[in-house]
């Protein structure tokens, strides 16, 4: 416990972490503030790089838990899927992002 350090600093929840081939990155998702975000980081514990929203709480009020499955990847990895759940309906449901490399 003494050597813990922080990932990072908010009310994360929900956070799923998977290694993307297309990006030769990892790739981590997560909730906070009633948004999913996705980020990039090199290491599974970071640095992380900044978030970038996948789902918007105005959009689709009540989502939570966006999980990631590195079996479920398309276009060489540059499409990824994943759950995502919500209060109303109360569900889960299944999205996709499309992945851009930085040139």
């Amino acid at each position: 416990m003494t050597d813990a350090a922080t990932v990072l600093d908010g009310t994360i929840g929900e956070l799923s972490v998977m290694w993307s081939t297309y990006l030769d990155r990892w790739l981590m998702t997560y909730s906070d503030a009633g948004n999913a975000y996705i980020r990039e980081g090199i290491t599974p514990w970071g640095p992380w790089g900044e978030p970038i929203e996948l789902a918007a709480a105005s959009d689709y009020p009540g989502l939570y838990a966006p999980f990631m499955n590195p079996r479920y990847v398309a276009d060489g990895g540059r499409r990824i899927y994943f759950t995502m759940s919500l209060w109303g309906p109360y569900n889960v449901f299944w999205f996709s992002a499309e992945l851009d490399r930085a040139d």
